[in-house]
């Protein structure tokens, strides 16, 4: 064997080796990623074994009566919903009676109050007054102010009526629709 064919010889040989060794980088990488499955089939399997001991019986027919229940509703919403249309719309009608006193005795001063802030609300072109506070225990010299709900126009007015010595000094009513921007 001659030096030249000895060196290539040589040289195939170191070339084959290379390639092995790079084969088997490759094989080591693929290995790798076959312990990762495997332990990603683990978990799966944990996971499938805690879904199985998971009981769904109950939130199945919890569920069921929910929906049930849901239905229930709605055919009583509809039924309401008929009778509300066909039922009469009641005529409006003044909350807050007149203030009538019997004769022979003279009126309370919460009988005054409400007297005096009906007169004025009605001469403002209010209807449907309905006072919110207690009148009864108020006396004409205490100053306060009552919480007063009323309608003008059919919008719904919301706000206060301030009394000083029995008389009203401030009317402060505002529309419903304005508090909304």
């Amino acid at each position: 064997m001659t030096t030249l064919q000895f060196s290539l010889f040589f040289a195939a040989l170191i070339l084959a080796y290379g390639l092995v060794h790079l084969r088997l980088i490759r094989f080591e990488k693929a290995m790798d990623r076959l312990r990762l499955l495997e332990q990603l089939d683990r978990r799966v399997q944990r996971v499938g074994d805690q879904v199985e001991r998971t009981r769904l019986d109950r939130v199945e027919e919890l569920l069921h009566t929910l929906v049930e229940e849901a239905q229930k509703s709605r055919v009583a919403l509809e039924e309401f919903e008929v009778k509300a249309q066909e039922a009469p719309e009641p005529a409006p009608r003044l909350v807050t009676e007149p203030v009538t006193i019997p004769q022979g005795r003279e009126p309370t001063s919460g009988e005054r109050l409400r007297a005096a802030v009906d007169a004025r609300l009605l001469a403002l072109g209010f209807r449907d007054l309905r006072l919110l506070d207690d009148i009864e225990d108020m006396t004409l010299a205490e100053f306060g102010e009552l919480k007063v709900e009323c309608l003008k126009g059919e919008m719904p007015h919301k706000g206060t009526v301030s009394i000083r010595n029995g008389a009203i000094v401030d009317v402060d009513l505002r529309s419903v629709a304005r508090s909304f921007p």
